[in-house]
This record gives structure tokens, sequence and C-alpha cells, in this order.
């Protein structure tokens, strides 16, 4: 299921990301080749995804709280974080970056969600190609009006990230409720710690672009 899922996810992403950064006047001037920009990907992707694993490994998490939604959070956090000091460390123009990123991401990301429903069962199956749904919707959403406007430069540069984030973490407790109910009980025992990391993180940077 892994190699089936991350594999054409990936690749996705990765053509997503060149197509979005080749011509790009910013990183042309600032001598940022698509070689640095592939590389950053790779890697990103790759501590993303390993990070939660061993975190969770050494943490003993439960399988059972080990979710998509659980596991999606994690990876955002852990690829966020690392491509963050990333691009401070190779002076990148990190908030035209991450709008890339997460560009490339959500196109990437349906795909994936909807493969990965075809492994789940019942109601948890539904969620699962429902959001991969929502997400292909968002992706077209944000391409046909946002990115345009980011090129124009009528758009802050990590707006778009900031959109996706929130945007993310509302679907992901959304879902949640639908999954576990609207019990207060079940929402506090099934605390989406990763989820509300990104709430609060996303409104934290959403104010401080306000004042750039």
């Amino acid at each position: 299921m892994i190699f089936l899922v991350q594999i054409p996810s990936f690749l996705i992403f990765l053509y997503v990301l060149y197509k979005l950064s080749r011509d790009d006047y910013v990183l042309i001037r600032k001598n940022i080749s698509q070689e640095m920009i592939f590389d950053a990907g790779f890697l990103t992707v790759l501590i993303g995804f390993l990070a939660p694993r061993i975190l969770y490994f050494i943490l003993v998490v439960p399988d059972s709280i080990k979710t998509i939604n659980f596991m999606l959070s994690s990876y955002l956090i852990a690829a966020s974080t690392f491509l963050y000091f990333m691009s401070r460390y190779k002076k990148f123009p990190t908030y035209r970056i991450y709008d890339f990123f997460t560009l490339s991401f959500l196109i990437a990301l349906p795909f994936g969600l909807f493969v990965s429903a075809f492994f789940l069962e019942n109601v948890l199956q539904f969620l699962v190609f429902a959001s991969s749904f929502i997400y292909l919707v968002l992706s077209f959403l944000f391409m046909l009006f946002l990115y345009p406007r980011l090129m124009r430069n009528d758009l802050k540069e990590g707006s778009i990230t900031i959109f996706f984030f929130i945007l993310f973490s509302l679907i992901t407790y959304a879902f949640l409720i639908m999954e576990k109910g609207m019990s207060l009980s079940n929402l506090v025992r099934e605390t989406h710690i990763p989820s509300i990391l990104i709430l609060l993180i996303s409104i934290f940077l959403l104010i401080k672009q306000s004042r750039r």
C-alpha cells in the first residue's frame, strides 16, 4: 500500500513543483536552480515521511491513533519545519518556496487519499473518498484564483500556505466529528494534536504576515 500510494503521489508532487518553479522570475533572479529545488523537494518529502514514524516508534504511539489524517498532519509539521530551516540555510525565498511546495502537495494529495480509501472500510472509506474530492476542488480553486494573484504580486508570499493549513485543520476536524460523532468526550479522547498545532501555527503566521 505504501508504495502504491506514496510513489505516484511523490511523482505528481515533483512534476507540479517543477512546473511551478521552472520559469519563476524570483528563483531565476536569486540563481536558484531546478536541481536545488528538486533536492529540497526530495529531502522534504523524505524527512516528512520518516520523522513522524521514528518519533511514534520512540514514543510507542498506539496504532489506533495513527489514522490517515493524523499521519498527514504529522507529515505536514515535520516537512514544513525541515523546509523552513533548509530555506533559511540555502537562502531561498522562504515564503515563496512554501507556496510552491504547498500547491504541489495539494495537487498530489487527492490521488494519495483516493487510492488509500480502497484499503479502508465502511464509514472511514467514504470519508477518505470525500476528503480526496474536497482537496481536488481546493487544488483547482487555489490554482485558478490564488496562484495567479501570487504571480502578479497581488497576494503576499506565504498566504497560500497559510490558507491551506487553516483549511486542512478545519477539514480534519470536520471529518473527525463525522467519524466519531458530535460528542465532546469523543473529540477530547481523540484529540488531534498535530492538527491543533497546524491551526495554531497558521493563525500565528497569518498575524505575523499581516504586519509585514
